[in-house]
């Protein structure tokens, strides 16, 4: 019952290496599986009726990179190609949250064995970006308050190095006084402050998947 909004690669069937090659830019497509994989599925389902799934499919350029996305959000007066061209490429901030929980903090290194503990972990993961991430707004603010000094954009807070800064602090800033609660709280904004860094607009990465390769797939000739 969810609905999804998601990026089509090529070679991903038929319908929609068609729909790749056309000049379409918004379709409804009915989608059904490979016949390989049909043929599976009737074999473990054998009483169920397979029937094709309606797919909108969406062509646009942003970027100078054209993207193919399928959606089952079918109304086109309601949701235009505008919109979830917005909607996709606003998945870059869970992308962000998962590059900080993963590289940055491992969160997946569970010290406790038990759920409780787990639980326990992922909320103290999730207060300390929360934490960071009040000084960075807050210093966000302060740079569009002071305004650029040149037509670039103003300098942005190293988020890796924020988090580094807090956790270095956070034992002081959860229990000293209220007074030296106040200095830290000043001290851990100035030294965010000095990481501040350009941001880099138009950083692209080839996309690659992390998923292990076949123990016994078949490996490539490799020429003289």
């Amino acid at each position: 019952g969810l609905q999804a909004v998601f990026r089509i690669r090529r070679k991903a069937g038929q319908a929609l290496d068609r729909f790749i090659a056309s000049d379409q830019t918004d379709t409804v497509s009915a989608i059904l599986p490979g016949p390989d994989a049909l043929r599976e599925l009737r074999r473990k389902h054998p009483r169920t009726r397979w029937r094709p799934v309606p797919l909108r499919l969406v062509k646009y350029a942003h970027g100078g990179t054209e993207y193919i996305l399928g959606t089952t959000l079918l109304d086109r007066q309601r949701y235009s190609i505008q919109d979830l061209s917005n909607l996709y490429h606003a998945r870059w901030g869970i992308e962000e949250l998962y590059k900080v929980s993963k590289q940055f903090l491992e969160v997946d290194q569970f010290h406790g064995r038990t759920e409780s503990l787990v639980l326990q972990e992922l909320f103290a993961h999730f207060n300390l970006i929360a934490i960071t991430r009040s000084f960075t707004n807050r210093d966000a603010a302060l740079c569009q308050a002071l305004g650029p000094a040149d037509a670039k954009p103003p300098p942005q807070a190293n988020f890796k190095h924020s988090l580094a800064v807090v956790s270095r602090h956070l034992e002081a800033l959860l229990l000293r006084h209220t007074e030296f609660v106040r200095e830290t709280v000043t001290r851990i904004a100035e030294c965010v402050a000095i990481g501040r860094r350009r941001p880099r607009p138009n950083r692209s990465y080839p996309r690659r998947s992390k998923q292990p390769a076949p123990k016994w797939s078949r490996r490539k000739q490799v020429p003289a």
